[in-house]
């Protein structure tokens, strides 16, 4: 299997904001991108920020998909992202070459466990 184009070149955040893509969509403020429903947000208000450079990276790269058509971020009413196929796919191949994968439960790094795709593990 051929390593995904850009797994040499994201960064810690970026990864986990693939994942965060993965499970929640991500919407904007005026103060930055946030993960939609996530547990650990308040029940009033949003815990933490997504800063707006880190996905513009990752939509140039190509990996998320939404209503993002404006890479300034301006204009962010109703904006949303998600991780896209081929963002699930860095993140299935980032898993396999690296064993490094996200916790969907708990959003921890877990290292050294075997993997089971996704996909596989629904059936």
């Amino acid at each position: 299997m051929a390593t995904h184009p850009v797994i040499r070149r994201l960064s810690s955040s970026q990864f986990y904001v693939l994942h965060l893509g993965n499970h929640y969509k991500l919407r904007r403020s005026s103060e930055g991108w946030w993960p939609d429903n996530h547990p650990a947000q308040g029940v009033s208000e949003v815990i933490f920020f997504i800063a707006p450079s880190i996905i513009k990276s990752l939509w140039k790269m190509g990996l998320l998909d939404g209503n993002y058509d404006k890479p300034t971020g301006r204009g962010y009413e109703g904006l949303e992202l998600w991780t896209n196929e081929e963002g699930r796919r860095a993140l299935n191949d980032i898993a396999q070459e690296t064993g490094l994968i996200y916790d969907p439960r708990t959003d921890e790094l877990v290292l050294g466990l075997k993997y089971v795709p996704e996909s596989a593990a629904l059936h």
